[in-house]
């Protein structure tokens, strides 16, 4: 996982993980799926990064055919 890419903010699951999601999605009035969600995402990390860096590209090439547009 490269630093810049945006992932090393969610290497550090703790930071979202079980406790603290929980908690948001107490204090939420609608449904949500926050609670869990840290341990959703690390029984499929590989394929969470696989599909960030797929929409990373893409988002890429969006931004600079917008900037080509202008």
């Amino acid at each position: 996982m490269h630093a810049r890419s945006g992932l090393a903010h969610v290497v550090s699951i703790c930071a979202c993980d079980s406790a603290g999601a929980d908690r948001i999605a107490l204090r939420l009035r609608r449904a949500n799926t926050l609670a869990g969600s840290g341990a959703e995402l690390q029984s499929d990390y590989a394929g969470f990064e696989a599909d960030f860096f797929e929409f990373i590209a893409d988002a890429q090439r969006y931004a600079e055919s917008c900037r080509a547009q202008r």
